[in-house]
């Protein structure tokens, strides 16, 4: 048969897909990396060079990824002129987290989740010096401190509240996640 065997990236519909054009939503589903940050940091310039001031809608269901990488979309949703409106279905985990919270309006569906957790460590194997492990160490720290001021900042919880929460794995539900100033309308 015609077009057996191959794949899309995009399994929908060439219809569906200019619908959501239309309605300007964008994807992070899977893992956050480097080339799905740099395709949602596109697609926000794109949409926003369309009409500044219609709201951009990120649908998100992801367990994290690069730490980096989430900053990119961070970043980009913060420079962005358009309104951002984030969209938990699923889960948001570890950075997806903070792309989740860091929207303009944010929503969950009934019995979507949240997760937070300090960053984990991610280097050479070992045999490693001191001297290098120090630095990793310290680099570990400033990005715990820095993704724990991102929490802090989008919700209803202090400082020390998010770090005493991502000691270990925290899961938040919608109506938790609405109740901590994570979350604005759960759908």
């Amino acid at each position: 048969m015609e077009g057996e065997g191959k794949t899309s990236l995009f399994p929908f519909p060439k219809e569906e897909l200019n619908a959501l054009r239309r309605e300007r939503s964008i994807f992070l589903f899977g893992a956050v990396t480097d080339e799905l940050a740099f395709s949602v940091a596109m697609l926000l310039r794109a949409y926003e060079r369309e009409n500044p001031s219609k709201p951009i809608r990120i649908i998100i269901d992801s367990k994290g990824g690069s730490v980096k990488a989430g900053w990119v979309i961070v970043d980009a949703m913060g420079i962005c002129k358009s309104p951002i409106e984030t969209v938990c279905y699923g889960e948001a985990a570890s950075i997806a987290s903070v792309i989740f919270a860091k929207g303009d309006r944010r929503y969950m569906l009934k019995h979507s989740t949240l997760m937070i957790h300090q960053p984990w460590a991610d280097g050479p194997c070992y045999p490693i010096k001191e001297s290098e492990l120090r630095n990793m160490a310290e680099d570990l720290t400033a990005t715990r401190r820095e993704i724990e001021e991102a929490l802090s900042e989008c919700s209803a919880l202090s400082l020390s509240e998010i770090h005493e929460l991502t000691e270990t794995d925290f899961r938040i539900s919608a109506k938790e996640a609405l109740n901590m100033g994570f979350c604005d309308e759960i759908l």
